[in-house]
């Protein structure tokens, strides 16, 4: 599927998007490692921008510990 910047994802297209589980998710925005989900009623949604510039500073921070 083709997401673009500002487009609204749910908990499980986000999970599809990064390969990792929902409970993964969860999880690490627990621990402040993980955009937070945007609140619209009892929904939560993730701005697709917000999941890729997390997976971009992810890219960034595995390159600067190998050099």
């Amino acid at each position: 599927m083709k997401y673009i910047e500002n487009q609204l994802l749910t908990v499980k297209d986000v999970a599809q998007f990064i390969g990792f589980n929902v409970d993964w998710i969860y999880k690490k925005i627990t621990k402040g490692e993980f955009p937070k989900p945007i609140k619209l009623g009892k929904s939560s949604r993730w701005v697709f921008s917000d999941i890729q510039e997390w997976i971009n500073n992810l890219i960034k921070s595995q390159q600067t510990q190998g050099e």
